[in-house]
């Protein structure tokens, strides 16, 4: 059985049993390579964005007293906004100036008008002119005044939007959103003189005890307020 065997053998490689079945029957079969598993490769490195050049950082340090005065500007006039809506809205006269009926008729009780001159207060504090006055206090176009531009039409038309036909409670709840955007706002305004300057020194104004530290300071030199 093992003649028979070699002699199959013999056959298929032509005499020579290490060469490969159907193959040069002088020369052995070639070793056939080991498969190489397929590389997953590697991740790009994450794109970190260019900082701030000398120049940028040279700039930012000239603006600095008109981005501080113009970021104490605009938190204190955002403070006096929410501080009259508090007023407003714990005023008993807001029933007499609100609702289908005595919403849309003037008020002739001592309270109705009170209130009244406090909602009228309100909205001239969110204002065209209110607009333009911060406007001026941020001349060098930096970042606290990009925040006024975009947030501060906003602001005035949530407030204009504002309508006395509403019921006491629905007028509240809205007044309500407009303190929330106002806060909002602020932190934006915080944020923005951060990222170049650090945390802003300037805390809401004490209406019992007065200015306190970190209330808005004087103009910078040469800066002239309209």
């Amino acid at each position: 059985n093992r003649a028979m065997i070699e002699s199959e053998i013999a056959k298929v490689s032509g005499g020579n049993p290490f060469a490969a079945p159907g193959g040069d029957p002088l020369r052995p079969a070639a070793p056939q390579p080991m498969p190489v598993a397929a590389q997953t490769p590697a991740p790009a490195p994450p794109v970190v964005p260019a900082g701030p050049t000398p120049k940028d950082m040279a700039k930012w340090q000239a603006e600095k007293p008109q981005e501080t005065f113009a970021a104490k500007s605009t938190l204190d006039g955002l403070d006096r906004v929410s501080r009259t809506i508090d007023r407003l809205k714990g005023m008993p006269g807001l029933a007499h100036i609100t609702g289908p009926i005595a919403g849309r008729t003037p008020s002739i009780s001592d309270a109705g008008v009170n209130a009244q001159a406090e909602l009228d207060t309100l909205k001239s504090q969110i204002s065209v002119q209110e607009l333009q006055r911060m406007r001026e206090a941020s001349k060098t176009g930096g970042a606290v005044g990009q925040v006024t531009e975009k947030e501060w039409p906003r602001l005035e038309a949530q407030l204009g939007a504002l309508a006395q036909s509403q019921t006491t409670s629905a007028f509240k709840n809205n007044l309500e959103e407009v303190q929330r955007t106002i806060a909002r706002m602020s932190g934006n305004v915080k944020d923005a003189y951060k990222g170049r300057y650090g945390e802003i020194d300037w805390k809401p104004q004490n209406p019992n005890e007065g200015r306190i530290r970190g209330a808005t300071p004087p103009p910078p030199p040469g800066f002239k307020v309209n």
